[in-house]
């Protein structure tokens, strides 16, 4: 269930409801939508910006399993993302400031943009996200945990608080017939303990829920808990889905906002 007012996530140990947070207006939005449409050159597939998850290209593996420790690739991430972060900080240095007080109002913490990872970026969807089945597996939008943060180097680990990361989504743009989240009662580390078969028995029996998006609106998380982009298999002329994407880690008592 998605609670208008957010809490300390610490209050409720390593995990913490959907919190869903009111950031812009529609006027904004569409401000920010004009943005991302001049800057859709910039694109690399779905993302308009540096992504520390992104798939690496043409061998297709992901990123994103790596041990904690194990640094991000210099080309495929700091490079584009020394490359985008001076035009994203151009173009909308205010939604960045909104969104850096509205996390730390939100949190109760410190919010800051590390110089040497992305600013949060956008995923740009235009045509229908499709789900089907083929036999207890699912296929298309992969459900998944957000781990992206074990794979960055944060320094002293006695630093920093992996327990309780964040991930982030800020509706911009919503298809006629919406978009939203998919989650499932499931959390990180009991998945982790069965094979794919035990894995996709889990995920049949667990409940499903479907938390839709409103444009303008911030919902936040910690990535422990099994979820996905929910599929928006009908979409009209002109339809998109554009949000902005970020997560974080606190470190000496700051939120490290990255994407």
């Amino acid at each position: 269930m998605l609670a208008r007012q957010a809490t300390d996530p610490k209050s409720t140990g390593d995990e913490w409801e959907l919190i869903q947070i009111d950031v812009l207006t529609e006027k904004e939005c569409a401000e920010v939508l004009s943005v991302v449409h001049d800057l859709i050159r910039y694109k690399s597939g779905t993302r308009l910006g540096a992504a520390s998850y992104r798939t690496l290209p043409l061998i297709g593996k992901q990123i994103d399993k790596y041990p904690i420790g194990k640094q991000i690739d210099e080309y495929l991430y700091h490079r584009r993302a020394m490359k985008l972060n001076p035009i994203f900080r151009e173009r909308l240095g205010w939604l960045y400031d909104r969104l850096a007080k509205t996390l730390a109002d939100a949190l109760g913490a410190p919010t800051r943009y590390p110089d040497d990872l992305a600013l949060p970026g956008f995923h740009v969807i235009q045509k229908p996200i499709r789900e089907t089945t083929v036999g207890p597996f699912r296929t298309g939008p992969a459900p998944h945990f957000d781990l992206q943060w074990q794979k960055i180097d944060w320094g002293d680990p006695s630093k920093v608080d992996f327990k309780l990361p964040l991930s982030f989504t800020l509706a911009v743009a919503l298809p006629a017939k919406g978009g939203g989240l998919k989650t499932w009662d499931i959390r990180y580390d009991e998945y982790m303990k069965l094979d794919a078969v035990g894995r996709a028995k889990l995920r049949a029996v667990r409940k499903e829920e479907y938390h839709p998006y409103t444009v303008g609106q911030m919902v936040l998380h910690s990535g422990f808990q099994l979820h996905q982009v929910a599929p928006t298999p009908e979409f009209h002329p002109g339809d998109e889905r554009i949000t902005l994407q970020g997560h974080g880690i606190r470190r000496d008592g700051v939120w490290q906002l990255y994407w």
